[in-house]
């Protein structure tokens, strides 16, 4: 016979209040049995399952968060900025960015006498693979 929990030791199983635990059990999200005086029983084994992929669903759900965010800060950047873009993303004025374009420390091109900057002197550097 399997180990059974009263409502409350579900409740702190799962971190969850008990009338909380109770009115799952009534809604059949979690498997329980009722007995004849009303009292909830719950299956210890199922209960630690569900403990289990409650926190897998919350770990996935944290790490899309992460990534969405991460997409959020770091936008895809077009092949060429003004010199304004590229010295806010360095943080250095723009006079600093012309001087490495005109030393060629920093790749871009004159563009009818505009210069704009290549996305690839100020993206960061991709990640060491392992």
């Amino acid at each position: 016979m399997p180990a059974t929990l009263a409502t409350e030791d579900a409740a702190r199983l799962l971190g969850l209040h008990p009338r909380t635990i109770r009115r799952r059990a009534a809604d059949g999200k979690i498997p329980a049995v009722r007995d004849d005086l009303g009292s909830w029983w719950f299956d210890a084994e199922a209960l630690e399952a569900l403990r289990r992929q409650q926190a897998a669903d919350k770990a996935a759900r944290q790490e899309a968060a992460r990534d969405d965010q991460a997409q959020r800060l770091e936008p895809e950047l077009p092949e060429w900025l003004t010199t304004s873009e590229a010295a806010r993303i360095l943080r250095i004025g723009v006079a600093t960015v012309r001087k490495h374009l005109a030393a060629g420390t920093l790749p871009g091109r004159d563009f009818g006498g505009v210069w704009r900057v290549h996305r690839s002197g100020v993206e960061p550097p991709a990640p060491p693979t392992s």
